[in-house]
């Protein structure tokens, strides 16, 4: 009788392990390597951007190709 009941909780240990499984699975999608990959280009990017946003003008000057010309606006007031 004890084998029985052993093998029935076996089974029904192993099918509840088996849903919750199926159950993790369809809950948490599963993401590639390309879509982390991804995000940090765009991460990267973005600070780079905002990097370049919050720096002045002047420090930023040889950036600026030489062989172009620029205006320097000066606002008086």
């Amino acid at each position: 009788m004890s084998d029985i009941l052993n093998q029935i909780v076996q089974t029904l240990f192993r099918n509840s392990l088996t849903e919750i499984r199926t159950i993790i699975r369809r809950k948490i999608p599963v993401k590639s390597n390309q879509d982390d990959q991804t995000n940090a280009s765009e991460a990267q990017a973005n600070t780079s951007i905002s990097a370049k946003e919050s720096v002045s003008t002047e420090s930023r000057l040889p950036e600026l190709n030489p062989k172009e010309p620029f205006i320097i606006k000066i606002n008086r007031i």
